[in-house]
């Protein structure tokens, strides 16, 4: 899943929604990180790891794979988890807390007051993430496009991940159908791990 899932399926608490994006900037063991960030953070960063490992494994999200160019396969990871953040907002009623347009500015509300939780390339990231909106640009295929562009730009070896919203396109309905089974799976599984 990609930053709104883990939002999402986050502690409905600042501590662990940060701990939910620090899950794809910190390294380390939860115990080498005590003393860096309040306990409840280190919680959110372990369930952000957990969310991922479970996320990677899942049958249905493996199975995703083969409607992406061959290509892009390698990289299906970050693909697929952008197009589940895409799939989560269209679905919103069903998964989602609130309004959305309202969740998503409270998020960056929150990653602003608690900048002081964040690492400093995450701090250095954020003002750019509010300001390109990166969170809204899930919520259309056009959006996934400017989102898989960006990411490219970031690290070259990303190139090919360019286009990748026209795999969704192509598959739509099979990505959709896929992500509808494995959401509500995922959701329970943590229920019973975490």
């Amino acid at each position: 899943m990609n930053f709104l899932a883990h939002f999402v399926l986050a502690q409905s608490t600042d501590a662990s929604r940060v701990g939910a994006l620090l899950g794809d900037f910190v390294c380390g063991t939860p115990e080498s990180l005590i003393g860096k960030f309040p306990d409840e953070v280190i919680k959110g960063i372990v369930l952000h790891r957990l969310i991922d490992r479970l996320t990677d494994d899942h049958p249905i999200f493996l199975d995703c794979k083969k409607w992406l160019r061959d290509d892009r396969r390698k990289f299906a990871g970050i693909v697929i988890d952008i197009f589940f953040d895409y799939f989560l907002t269209k679905h919103w009623e069903r998964f989602g807390e609130g309004d959305l347009t309202k969740y998503i500015e409270d998020l960056y509300l929150l990653i602003e007051r608690r900048a002081d939780w964040l690492t400093p390339e995450l701090r250095e990231i954020a003002p750019r993430m509010r300001a390109e909106d990166w969170l809204n640009s899930y919520c259309s295929i056009e959006g996934l496009g400017l989102t898989f562009r960006r990411m490219s730009r970031r690290r070259d070896f990303l190139a090919p991940i360019i286009g990748a919203e026209q795999d969704l396109k192509a598959h739509y309905q099979n990505f959709e159908n896929a992500f509808l089974k494995f959401y509500p799976d995922l959701v329970e599984t943590l229920k019973r791990e975490s």
